[in-house]
């Protein structure tokens, strides 16, 4: 997985880690995972364990009870909304 920057390490990591996670379960495929930062010339290796399976499940469990509320959380902005790409969902009413 490719990033532009480091700023969001733990969000990308977790998203490495779905790949991973999703790549084992559906194929049976386990494979080792690098994030990069090529602009900061930093790679950094991932691997599925289980603690890390884990983490995944647990987040994949927060998504669902987002997903099947009745409705969505309160917007909270934080530093990051600026860049975000989802900016417009949360703040456009």
């Amino acid at each position: 997985e490719v990033k532009p920057s480091s700023s969001m390490t733990e969000p990308a990591r977790l998203q490495l880690l779905f790949y991973l996670w999703y790549l084992d379960r559906v194929t049976g495929v386990e494979k080792t995972g690098v994030l990069a930062h090529p602009t900061e010339k930093r790679r950094e290796t991932t691997e599925l364990t289980p603690e890390t399976s884990a983490e995944v499940e647990s987040a994949i469990r927060g998504i669902r009870e987002v997903v099947t509320a009745d409705s969505p959380p309160p917007a909270e902005e934080k530093s990051v909304c600026d860049s975000c790409a989802y900016h417009d969902f949360c703040w456009s009413c």
